[in-house]
């Protein structure tokens, strides 16, 4: 495909679900607007906290409400889509290596809570990649079964056409 026309998501295609958000219910646990479009993990009953760096993730904060509940940040999140994110190298070496096409990833370098994000989130080249066979698995089937699971996808370059560390690229969720 011609960097001409490589994909670019318009916005969110699917509705956000409602969900309790953070760390704690209490204030310092609470997010903020300024942490939309970070990448967030499932953390218990109707709960998502922000990643950490090299974290598998399940999706995106779409908005937070200003109240709370029961001490709680409530907010939408994204899911399943596609999203505009920045290329951040390799999982064991984050700021170094690049991304491809069709590679997996996980959370890269994050901005801290409570901090807007610059452009977008960060991800890296998971070092496990989806789509493996059992025999060549060595160890624990289990972090291969999580990647597979929580499988984000890069699906364009962008512009910039490298997956260099700093340039804009475009995932998605595969099998949901």
């Amino acid at each position: 495909m011609s960097k001409a026309h490589y994909i670019q998501p318009a916005g969110p295609s699917r509705d956000s679900k409602v969900v309790r958000l953070g760390a704690t219910a209490n204030l310092a646990g609470n997010l903020t607007l300024s942490d939309k479009w970070k990448l967030i993990k499932f953390a218990g009953t109707d709960r998502y906290e922000l990643c950490a760096a090299g974290d598998l993730f399940d999706g995106a904060v779409t908005s937070v409400e200003v109240a709370n509940s029961q001490g709680w940040s409530i907010g939408g999140i994204q899911e399943a889509d596609m999203m505009t994110v920045i290329a951040d190298g390799a999982q064991g070496t984050p700021g170094t290596g690049t991304i491809a096409a069709g590679d997996y990833v996980v959370a890269g370098n994050v901005t801290a809570k409570g901090t807007a994000l610059p452009s977008y989130a960060k991800v890296c080249k998971a070092t496990i990649q989806p789509g493996v066979t059992v025999a060549t698995v060595v160890g624990d089937v289990a972090p291969h079964i999580a990647a597979a699971l929580k499988a984000w996808r890069v699906v364009s370059l962008g512009v910039a056409g490298t997956g260099a560390v700093g340039t804009s690229i475009v995932i998605e969720r595969v099998g949901v």
